[in-house]
């Protein structure tokens, strides 16, 4: 599969905190990518460094074949306007004051998408109806409307500049979980519909493994383990991704008893240890992780782990 984007080595650092380090995985043309990992692990940082949002401190991000952390000014917004993002909060990140047909056309004007009033209406309309919205919601408020509808219009937003990938941070966490099915549903109709490359960040393994064709698991600012998201669910290779697993409720209580939940607290970007981030935490732990970072390297064709404890996979996959 092609590559539409491609993170190389990808770092941001607060002064001496890094909240991303040397972090690279790629996003297929038409493929759903889901970067998950725990509150604080610097999946958000990622997805805002690939839209310039937050400025990197090192690394490359090549999107169709143009690195975006070498442009500025016109020439950055012009590919700036082939991703989109969609954001985690729908009650902050629409504006109280617009009418969402305001708020929608915002891509369009600035883009110069529209040659008449009528077009961008069109337009506007088109899209709203798109997401599922009621045919007069463009004349109405935010506070009009619910987390779940709010939602739908901020991805209507995503939309209107018609990109080719869309970065979805965390796009269903603020959402009651009644409403949380319809929303990732639209997102994944609208990824077959227009054959959108997608970056979905999220905690949540569960979500992540049935929307995405692959996952990328992210802990304490690094990666840990990438592949499929049929081999990552039934073979996961590192401790951490195993970890995660067992901690998804299951209906069977009984088909978790041999998965042990680890213990202990990431580590903070100031305090990041020598060698392998997840060794206080990690089962498995030998002298040399505390010594050498592991390198992400493949295990099997498409499934890469960085973990330099050959007994550690095998006994991940051993299930």
């Amino acid at each position: 599969m092609t590559a539409l984007l491609s993170v190389e080595g990808l770092t941001k650092a607060f002064g001496p905190a890094r909240v991303v380090d040397d972090v690279s995985f790629t996003v297929g043309r038409g493929e759903i990518v889901g970067l998950v990992g725990e509150s604080g692990s610097g999946k958000t940082t990622v997805g805002r460094c690939i839209l310039r949002l937050t400025e990197p401190t090192a690394g490359r991000i090549v999107f169709d074949g143009v690195d975006l952390a070498a442009l500025h000014g016109a020439r950055l917004r012009a590919r700036r306007r082939r991703i989109q993002m969609i954001f985690q909060d729908p009650f902050a990140s629409l504006n109280p004051r617009l009418r969402i047909g305001s708020i929608v056309a915002e891509p369009i004007d600035i883009h110069g998408l529209a040659s008449s009033r009528a077009e961008r209406r069109r337009k506007v309309q088109a899209l709203l109806d798109e997401v599922g919205m009621p045919a007069d919601a463009w004349r109405r408020y935010p506070h009009e409307f619910s987390g779940g509808q709010r939602q739908r219009i901020g991805i209507a937003r995503a939309l209107a500049a018609d990109p080719d990938l869309v970065v979805a941070d965390e796009p269903v966490s603020a959402l009651d979980v009644s409403v949380q099915a319809q929303v990732l549903n639209l997102l994944a109709d609208l990824q077959q519909r227009r054959g959108l490359s997608m970056l979905f960040i999220s905690h949540d393994l569960e979500v992540v493994r049935h929307l995405c064709d692959r996952i990328a698991v992210m802990y304490a600012s690094r990666l840990m383990e990438t592949g499929s998201g049929a081999r990552i669910a039934a073979r996961p290779a590192h401790p951490y991704t195993r970890a995660l697993i067992a901690a998804v409720p299951h209906r069977d209580p009984t088909a978790r008893k041999a998965r042990a939940i680890v213990e202990g607290e990431t580590p903070g970007p100031l305090a990041l240890p020598p060698g392998c981030v997840f060794q206080s935490r990690c089962p498995h732990v030998v002298p040399h992780c505390r010594e050498a970072r592991p390198p992400l390297a493949p295990i099997e064709p498409g499934h890469a782990v960085a973990c330099s404890n050959p007994r550690a996979v095998a006994a991940c996959t051993a299930d």
